[in-house]
């Protein structure tokens, strides 16, 4: 089962494609699409979506994962990500993907095994598996938040369930 992970945000949009069955998980590819602050936001709302349309159409996944806003600093930072999910989302439903959802705290508590643990703690226990080869340039370039960065054995053993709850069987 092929799945595109994406942290929404319209400066900085990582994303990452894994490929995973029970017990194993491995990353297709991963990035980060940049837009510049100096072009009109339609026009970079436009690049993100035909960026991800073309992640979906070369992957072909079944799942799109997102991370879930909890909040932002300030409204303008919230509306904006906003604009940037409903793209995802629509592109989602064009394309027949199912979609999961998570928060920083969830994706934090699966990895460290505390909701609230800063990125240091994160990155530790991501060094300590077989994702851990240059992972903090990764991390620096990708960031961490998002399942398609996260360690083969924690993935399989915590993660899997709940990103593929009705399609996992023990």
């Amino acid at each position: 089962m092929k799945v595109l992970g994406i942290d929404p945000g319209i400066e900085r949009l990582g994303w990452a494609v894994i490929e995973g069955r029970p017990g194993e998980i491995k990353r297709i590819d991963s990035g980060v699409k940049r837009t510049s602050k100096t072009k009109p936001k339609e026009t970079r709302l436009f690049e993100i979506q035909s960026f991800v349309e073309s992640k979906i159409l070369e992957a072909g996944p079944e799942i799109l994962c997102l991370e879930k806003i909890i909040f932002a600093k300030n409204a303008k930072t919230a509306f904006v990500i906003g604009e940037v999910r409903g793209i995802l989302l629509a592109l989602a439903g064009k394309y027949g993907l199912k979609t999961k959802e998570f928060t920083p705290i969830e994706v934090k508590k699966t990895i460290s095994g505390y909701g609230r643990a800063d990125k240091e703690a994160v990155l530790k226990m991501l060094e300590k598996t077989s994702f851990g080869k240059n992972l903090r340039r990764r991390v620096r370039r990708l960031g961490y938040r998002l399942f398609g960065r996260y360690p083969q054995r924690h993935f399989a053993k915590e993660l899997r369930p709940v990103i593929f709850k009705e399609d996992y069987k023990d």
